[in-house]
């Protein structure tokens, strides 16, 4: 079961209103835009250039709060999916690329995606303290899922480390390969049906045809009109606060081979 960080218990969150999703004739638009400035993020393949491309000047800082390593050397590095838009995990949940690309007021004041770098790792979803990560994000890239729906999803990557001296047992894992799959953490406003746009909440009888409760996994083949949809939901207003290397992910393309510091 998913544990949220005690300082979200205390922490306003960002409401409906306060965020700007942009306009659907220009989400791709944005998405392609975004694709093309994390290029240098995206492209990274050898170790030394984690450290050329990006800024890890905060890693230090970061090192005190999640009482991980201050030294880049420290870490097996990968670069691993956190989530794809608008394709629903296994928990019925799905992102809207809208939502990913939204820009947040503050205090994230960033592109939601953009707003996992610098969030702790942890090992199968313990998060409820930030001084139990075993690594941090580094960065994350936007990149098209080519060959895929006609190229019109996308997917958020994560460039994460794990610190070889706190858990040597799960960077010893990754870095030979024996775990490579992930799952994100994130809390969201709402959601809604993803066949009516319908606001779904905890109470089935007060929700749409298509969705039973908020608490429940929605995960529906539905004829609609004479056509199969899948009825899920989505998740809307998203603050993310971690990832987690875990054994069983909720999408199970969130995998990765490439590792890129052992």
């Amino acid at each position: 079961m998913l544990k949220f960080p005690k300082a979200y218990y205390e922490h306003k969150q960002v409401t409906a209103a306060e965020v700007e999703v942009p306009p659907a004739e220009l989400v791709n638009q944005i998405a392609d835009e975004a694709v093309a400035t994390d290029s240098p993020t995206a492209d990274i393949d050898k170790p030394s250039e984690v450290a050329q491309r990006l800024d890890t000047s905060w890693l230090p800082f970061a090192a005190k709060t999640y009482k991980i390593s201050a030294d880049l050397n420290d870490y097996v590095i990968v670069n691993i999916p956190i989530c794809p838009s608008d394709i629903p995990n296994r928990n019925g949940v799905g992102f809207p690329l809208a939502e990913l690309i939204a820009y947040q007021p503050p205090p994230i004041a960033r592109l939601t995606y953009k707003a996992w770098t610098g969030c702790p790792v942890h090992l199968e979803h313990d998060n409820e303290d930030h001084e139990k990560a075993i690594g941090v994000i580094f960065d994350t890239s936007l990149r098209v899922m080519k060959g895929y729906g006609k190229d019109k999803h996308y997917v958020v990557y994560g460039l994460i480390g794990i610190d070889k001296k706190k858990d040597p047992e799960t960077a010893a894992k990754f870095a030979s390969g024996a775990m490579n799959t992930g799952s994100m953490g994130a809390l969201a406003d709402y959601f809604t049906c993803s066949v009516c746009g319908h606001r779904a909440t905890d109470n089935q009888f007060t929700n749409c045809a298509h969705i039973r409760s908020t608490k429940e996994v929605n995960w529906r083949i539905m004829d609609i009109d004479g056509r199969k949809v899948v009825a899920f939901l989505n998740a809307h207003v998203l603050s993310p606060i971690e990832y987690s290397c875990v054994a069983d992910p909720a999408w199970a393309t969130c995998l990765t081979e490439m590792v890129l510091a052992k």
